[in-house]
């Protein structure tokens, strides 16, 4: 297992507090730990492995050990991490949060993806208009344009779905778009061939995170991302 050695400071960003630690593989990873909580881990856990799946740009991730010891005696305030398992997302280097006047720049077919992506998860968190918002996506270069971020808040019990299509980064791709039956089936195919994993996902994830949640439901949750996988998340875009 990956073992975070120091600690290196806060970010700039995020309400889970995370901090910037290095492995002992020598790369620097943002830890997010007690102030995401057990639930917001485990979301993050899950999503991220989907997104993997779907061949969405992901920063490499994982699950990571921190010792109590480095926490004590950090001279960085480290107890918004805690000691224990903590999920890891790795630093990408030379990036910076997207910000709205880049959006016409995007591949569009990303745009799509990344926002059913997020319909499906029911991930509000990734808002941007140009009044502002917190998109979390980096980019980084014309050859990997954007970076996925921060999922902690999906598979939420009250996803907003008017609000959700009303300040989605991307929610203007659907604006005058219509699926083909072929893009449905494609998109459909993709799904189910991301979920077959989700057991061994379930299975990773630390006893203490599974002991203290209390929000997220794996069987519920599985069967809802099944029913959508079969059509029902085609109905997202109508109401």
């Amino acid at each position: 297992m990956l073992e975070l050695i120091e600690i290196q400071g806060v970010a700039s960003q995020g309400m889970t507090k995370p901090l910037i630690c290095r492995g002992n593989d020598g790369k620097l990873y943002y830890a997010k730990g007690k102030a995401a909580t057990a639930s917001g881990l485990i979301k993050e856990w899950m999503a991220a492995n989907l997104a993997r799946s779907l061949g969405l740009p992901i920063p490499d991730f994982h699950i990571a050990y921190i010792d109590s010891l480095l926490i004590d005696y950090s001279d960085i305030p480290a107890d918004s991490l805690g000691a224990g398992d903590v999920f890891v997302s790795e630093q990408v280097t030379a990036t910076t949060e997207l910000k709205y006047s880049l959006l016409a720049s995007l591949p569009i077919a990303l745009q799509r993806e990344i926002l059913l992506f997020d319909l499906w998860i029911e991930n509000e968190d990734r808002t941007l208009t140009e009044h502002g918002g917190n998109p979390n996506l980096l980019c980084q270069s014309t050859t990997n344009p954007l970076f996925i971020i921060d999922h902690n808040l999906a598979f939420g019990h009250e996803f907003n779905l008017k609000l959700f299509w009303e300040t989605h980064v991307f929610q203007a791709q659907f604006s005058h778009y219509q699926f083909s039956l072929i893009d449905k089936q494609k998109f459909e195919t993709k799904l189910k061939q991301s979920l077959k994993k989700w057991q061994q996902w379930w299975d990773a994830i630390p006893d203490a995170w599974k002991q203290e949640n209390h929000e997220f439901n794996p069987d519920s949750t599985l069967q809802r991302l099944k029913n959508e996988a079969d059509g029902n998340l085609w109905r997202k875009l109508n109401e």
